[in-house]
């Protein structure tokens, strides 16, 4: 925990010294700020030490977030966020009747609630109606509560994890207060969510985005 933590305090620091490099060189430089909501599908890898894996399905959640996205070249920008993000997963598991005779079965969904703050480092290519890019960063994520169908299993989950965001994007030029955006982003824990002498949990996403960016970045 300690070793990912640094890093991402290490990131945070190298670009405050490159913010302050740039408005060093510069006169100004442009923000942007916007919205995003993200349509998630959200699974997790359940690694037991007998070599085993836990069988679990995807389930389709949301993400809803504020960012701010700063300009220090013509193709590079850092974006700082704040998102709400549900993940977790489902399984399939036996239903049962008082007796606790099996009657059928059913999925059980299972979800886990998160405040998550990412970095990320945005290439582009700037064309005249539209912009292409790449993203990629570290994020730390803060548990906040969960919700089960199967009982309390998320209740020792670690509070804090911190991961890798990483995909492709495109902003769409297309009005004089901003502009929109869609993006495919996958999402992955660089450290277990949940440990024990018996099993390794990890969460994974995959996001589509969509948003709006007010502010002149792109105006070079």
């Amino acid at each position: 925990m300690k070793k990912f933590t640094l890093i991402i305090l290490l990131t945070l620091f190298l670009t405050f010294l490159f913010n302050n490099d740039v408005c060093a060189y510069e006169d100004e430089y442009e923000m942007g700020y916007g919205l995003k909501l993200s349509y998630v599908s959200a699974d997790q890898t359940w690694d037991y030490y007998t070599g085993s894996t836990w069988d679990t399905k995807p389930i389709t959640t949301f993400e809803i977030g504020i960012f701010s996205e700063w300009e220090y070249t013509k193709h590079f920008s850092v974006v700082y966020g704040v998102h709400f993000i549900q993940k977790g997963m489902s399984f399939e598991g036996p239903v049962l009747d008082e007796s606790f005779n099996i009657i059928g079965y059913k999925d059980y969904i299972n979800i886990a609630n998160y405040i998550s703050l990412p970095i990320l480092f945005k290439l582009r290519y700037k064309m005249k109606s539209l912009t292409p890019y790449f993203i990629v960063g570290p994020r730390i994520d803060f548990f906040v509560s969960e919700k089960s169908d199967a009982g309390n299993i998320f209740e020792d989950f670690a509070l804090q994890t911190v991961g890798i965001d990483f995909g492709l994007g495109c902003d769409f030029n297309a009005f004089e207060w901003g502009r929109v955006f869609i993006e495919l982003r996958m999402s992955r824990d660089l450290q277990e969510a949940y440990e024990t002498i018996h099993v390794k949990v990890w969460n994974e996403t995959l996001q589509i985005t969509f948003g709006i960016n007010f502010g002149d970045i792109l105006e070079l």
